[in-house]
């Protein structure tokens, strides 16, 4: 079973792959998520485009991008995706530890 910290690492480097996110001191949940809305952020005001591009490859459901860019009166945009962005690869990563298959060994070759 893996602790928290490994799973924050594996959130991190699951998105820094498709973002690019700046250098993090603090495998948290507040700081992954502050440096994704980050992120988010600069590519909202810079290039559109290639944050959907990133959002489609990080296989974020369209219908919760239209639903976080809808309720923008509520919560600011680049809060939305990011937290959508932490939440769909938190899930991600918890998929995949839970179907983990052990090491099979060298006879199964």
């Amino acid at each position: 079973m893996q602790n928290k910290d490994e799973t924050f690492v594996k959130i991190y480097q699951s998105i820094d792959q498709n973002l690019s996110l700046e250098e993090i001191n603090e495998y948290s949940e507040d700081e992954l998520i502050r440096i994704i809305t980050s992120r988010v952020d600069y590519l909202l005001a810079n290039d559109k485009d290639l944050l959907m591009s990133y959002l489609y490859r990080l296989d974020i459901p369209i219908n919760k991008i239209q639903a976080a860019l809808r309720i923008t009166n509520e919560v600011p945009i680049q809060v939305s995706l990011g937290l959508l962005i932490y939440y769909r690869q938190l899930e991600r990563i918890r998929t995949k530890l839970k179907y983990k298959q052990s090491d099979l060994g060298e006879d199964w070759i």
